[in-house]
Formats: structure tokens, sequence, C-alpha cells
């Protein structure tokens, strides 16, 4: 196997495994420790700024130490390993088609892992405050939006690429 390919077989099984021991895992003691909300990493645009301070003066012992311990290391391997396969999943469909343009689309995915990794400082830095401030869960909130909007951006443009590839092949079979 030439060396891209491995490198996103690696990279998906990578963010593949890290995503699902945070779902058995790390998530369900979070939420027992929040009474069952979701994690903030979740939280979307409409959840008041109060709900979201209540979560995190609320929050269990247990479900602050796993989401500062296990679940940031497990939320630092996958957005890392996801933004590569995206990345490299990127590259390999659209290479072909744009050349060294598909290098710049491949930019997304490292814009999305750059606010995934500030959305995880922002909200551990909430996590270890005494009474966290309203702009300090806005500006965690904003991040967790935005990475949202860049995780899509990034898939849209893999889908793109992907159907290119698809009429490539298909106008090559007529």
């Amino acid at each position: 196997m030439r060396p891209l390919p491995l490198a996103l077989v690696v990279s998906s099984a990578v963010a593949g495994v890290s995503f699902a021991v945070m779902w058995l895992w790390t998530i369900p003691i979070i939420q027992d420790g929040s009474n069952g909300w979701p994690l903030m990493d979740f939280a979307d645009a409409q959840t008041p700024v109060a709900d979201m301070h209540g979560y995190l003066t609320s929050m269990s012992p247990a479900g602050r130490d796993t989401y500062l311990g296990a679940q940031r290391v497990l939320d630092t391997v996958f957005p890392i390993s996801l933004a590569g396969a995206l990345g490299l999943a990127i590259v390999l469909s659209l290479r072909a088609r744009i050349k060294r343009l598909a290098l710049v689309a491949a930019l997304v995915p490292l814009v999305y892992l750059y606010v995934d990794l500030r959305e995880n400082a922002a909200i551990a830095g909430l996590l270890r405050a005494h009474d966290p401030t309203k702009e300090a869960i806005e500006l965690a909130m904003i991040y967790t939006q935005v990475k949202f909007l860049l995780l899509l951006m990034a898939g849209l443009i893999l889908a793109l690429g992907l159907l290119s590839r698809l009429v490539e092949w298909s106008l090559k079979r007529i």
C-alpha cells in the first residue's frame, strides 16, 4: 500500500477507536456526573449561558476529573486523527482534478483541528474555574459552533471530491 492511503487508513482507525472509547467509557461517566447533560463539546448556540454555568458548577468531582483527564486525552487524539483522515481523503479525492489546489482544500480540516483544540482548552479552563465567567462560557460555545461548521465544510469538500471521482469513473465506463 502506498504511503498516503496507508496514512489515511491508520488515521481513520485511530479516529474511530478514540471516538468509540469516548462514547463507551468517558462520556457516560461525564454525563452521570452532570445529571445527564451532554458534554460541553456538543452545546448548541441556543443553550443559555446560565444553563452552562449551572452545568459547570454542579458537575461531580468524578465527572470533572474524567473530563479533565481521560476525556481530554481522547478528545485531543480524536480531532488530530480526524483532521488527518479528512485532509488526506480530500487530497486523495481531489488531486487528480485540481492538482496542488487539493492541498489548499485540505487546509479546512487543519483549521477545524485548531478550533477544536482551542475549544478543548477553553472547556478545560471552564472546568478548572470555581466561578466561570459569562464571557469564557460564550467563547467556548463559539468555538464549538465554529468547530462544527468547519467539520461540515470539510465533509462537503470531501463529498464533492468523491462525487467528482465518481463522475470521472462513470464517464470512463461509458
